[in-house]
């Protein structure tokens, strides 16, 4: 229970750099399922990667 608070109070930015790690973990599913077992991503499946993208480049280049 005392790891996860240690993290938060560390530095303002942990937050925003993981919810960003969140964005491209999606699309490199999406690049795993295409690459590695062969099965091609739909259009959905792009454009929901793609709204995660511009998500995590919102959050980790907003200004401050």
């Amino acid at each position: 229970m005392r790891f996860s608070p240690s993290i938060v109070r560390s530095n303002w930015w942990h937050g925003r750099a993981y919810a960003t790690y969140g964005g491209v973990y999606i699309v490199a599913s999406v690049l795993w399922l295409w690459l590695a077992e062969g099965v091609r991503p739909d259009r959905w499946d792009i454009a929901g990667a793609s709204i995660c993208l511009i998500g995590a480049a919102v959050i980790i280049a907003g200004p401050r």
